[in-house]
C-alpha cells in the first residue's frame, strides 16, 4: 500500500485511565493504558517511500492508517520541537553540546513527554535530541529538563557532531554521561530501546530518533539489508540503502511491542536531503526549502481501533501528534500548550475528517532577517510561499503537484476561488510572523 504513497511506571491518573478505559471498552479493547512509541525518521520525504523494499513500514501501514498528507518542518530542529511541543516554529536550535543554552526551549514550556509523565507513563528518549542545551545544567541531561526519564544511546544532533565523524565514530549519551562510541550507531539505538522496553513496566512512552537515512552517506552492514539488495557507490545510491537499512532497524524494534495494544507512530523529520533526490531531480527542492519534497513526510499510525490498510488525504502535521496522543490517554493539555496541535483522533477512527485546515512550516532561523525567510502555509488545494525579503509564490496543488508552475497571486484575472483561499492563507500567515 505504501508503495503507492509518495524509573518504571504507575498506574495513570484516575482521570486519565477512567476516560481512556471507557474509548478502549467502546471498542472493545482491554483496560489497561496503552503503551505509546513513536519513531522519526531522519531526512525521509513522502516521495522516497515505496522506491527501495520497506516490508516493515508496509506491515504496519497494513495494521493502521496512512497519512498522504502529512507535514513537518524543513529541517530537523524545529521539526523535533513541533513534535515534542505541538507548535509551528522557526526554532533551530544547536548541537546540545556546543549551543548557547538559552538557545533552547525553556524549561517551563510543557511537553509530550510531561504530559506522558503526567498520565502516570515512563518515557525515555533514544537517539537524536537536537532542540539545544540543558538550560539549568550538564548539557548531557537536556531532554531529562523536558521530561524525559532517561536519553540513551543518544546523539546531541547528528552523528558527525560534537567531535564525531562517522556512524562508527559518534559522541553517545547514556543517562548523563557521554563519550566516543565505535558501535555502530543504528546498532546502539536498537539496543538500548530493547533493553528499555523489556526491562520497564506499563504504561511506557518511547521516543526513537532514528539518525538513518541521515549523512554521512554509507553502505550499511550486509545484516541490515535485504537479501540480495546491491549496494551503489553514488549518493543517491548509498541514501536508499540507507533507507532500507533505516526499515531493517524499524522492524527489530516493532518485534519487541504489543502491537495489539500499543500506539505506534512512524514519521518523517523532513524531506530528502539534497544529496539524496534522485539524479535528474531538482536537488533545490529538498530538505531544506518549503517545497513539497522538503516537507511532505510520511506518517503511518497504528493502535487500537484506528482504521486498518487506509490511506487518507486528511492534512496533518508533526505538531499534531501532540494532541492525538493526549486524546488516546484522555490526558489533559494545560491552556496555553500545544497551541497548534490539533488531534487526529476522529480521522484514525473513521468518524470524522481532519481538523485541520492549514498547516505551517518555516525554516528561517531568525526571524529578525527577512531576507533568510522560506515560509509556506498549505491547506487542501491551495499553498502560498514567502521566500526572502518580498517574493511571494502560490501554488494549485490538486493541478501542480510538482510545483512547476505558480500562480500570480496578486493576478486580478485569477479565479475567485483561487483569489479567496489564497487571501485568507495570506491573513493566516501574517498572523504567524506576528507571533
Amino acid at each position: 500500500m505504501l508503495s503507492r504513497l509518495r524509573t518504571s511506571g504507575s498506574v495513570c491518573s484516575i482521570l486519565a485511565s477512567l476516560f481512556a478505559a471507557g474509548l478502549r471498552a467502546q471498542a472493545g479493547e482491554r483496560s489497561e493504558p496503552p503503551d505509546v512509541l513513536v519513531v522519526v525518521l531522519d531526512d525521509v520525504a513522502l516521495a522516497d517511500i515505496g522506491r527501495v523494499p520497506m516490508p516493515h513500514l508496509e506491515a504496519l501501514a497494513r495494521r493502521g492508517t496512512s497519512f498522504r498528507r502529512a507535514y513537518s518542518m524543513p529541517v530537523c530542529s524545529p521539526a523535533r520541537f513541533g513534535l515534542i511541543f505541538g507548535e509551528f516554529t522557526g526554532l533551530v536550535s544547536g548541537d546540545a553540546c556546543t549551543s548557547p543554552a538559552s538557545e533552547a526551549p525553556s524549561p517551563t514550556r510543557f511537553s509530550l513527554p510531561e504530559l506522558m509523565k503526567s498520565a502516570g507513563c515512563s518515557t525515555a528518549l533514544f537517539g537524536k535530541w537536537h532542540l539545544g542545551s540543558n538550560p539549568v545544567g550538564p548539557w548531557e541531561s537536556s531532554p531529562q529538563v523536558h521530561g524525559f526519564d532517561c536519553w540513551r544511546a543518544g546523539i546531541p544532533a547528528n552523528v558527525k557532531t560534537c567531535g564525531g565523524t562517522s556512524y562508527r565514530k559518534w559522541l553517545r549519551v547514556d543517562d548523563g554521561k557521554s563519550f566516543l562510541s565505535s558501535e555502530y550507531q543504528p546498532t546502539a539505538l536498537r539496543s538500548a530501546f530493547l533493553s528499555w522496553w523489556a526491562g520497564t513496566r506499563a504504561p511506557r512512552f518511547g521516543y526513537v530518533g532514528f539518525q538513518l537515512p541521515h549523512s554521512p552517506m554509507h553502505a550499511p552492514p550486509p545484516e541490515f539489508l535485504p537479501a540480495g539488495f546491491e549496494v551503489g557507490t553514488n549518493s543517491r545510491e548509498l541514501y536508499e540503502a540507507m533507507l532500507a537499512a533505516a526499515d531493517f532497524e524499524l522492524g527489530e524494534i516493532l518485534a519487541a511491542v504489543d502491537l495489539e495494544s500499543t500506539w505506534v507512530i512512524v514519521i518523517g523529520d523532513n524531506g530528502t536531503p539534497p544529496e539524496g533526490v534522485p539524479f535528474g531531480k531538482d536537488t533545490g527542492r529538498a530538505k531544506g526549502t518549503t517545497f513539497e519534497r522538503g516537507i511532505r513526510v510520511p506518517l503511518v499510525i497504528a493502535g487500537p481501533g484506528v482504521e486498518k490498510g487506509r490511506e487518507t488525504d486528511a492534512l496533518a502535521h508533526a505538531v499534531d501528534l501532540f494532541a492525538t496522543i493526549a486524546d488516546v490517554l484522555g490526558a489533559e493539555i494545560p491552556a496555553g500548550a500545544a497551541r497548534d496541535s490539533r488531534s487526529l483522533l476522529p480521522v484514525l477512527r473513521g468518524e470524522g475528517r481532519s481538523a485541520r485546515e492549514f498547516v505551517v512550516a518555516d525554516v528561517v532561523p531568525d526571524r529578525s532577517d527577512p531576507a533568510t525567510r522560506d515560509r509556506a502555509i498549505v491547506a487542501e488545494r491551495w499553498k502560498l510561499r514567502r521566500k526572502g525579503v518580498s517574493t511571494e509564490e502560490a501554488y494549485d496543488l490538486l493541478s501542480d503537484p510538482d510545483e512547476k508552475e505558480p500562480l500570480d497571486a496578486s493576478a486580478s484575472a485569477m479565479p475567485l476561488e483561487a483569489r479567496t483561499a489564497l487571501e485568507t492563507l495570506r491573513r493566516e500567515l501574517d498572523a504567524y510572523e506576528k507571533r
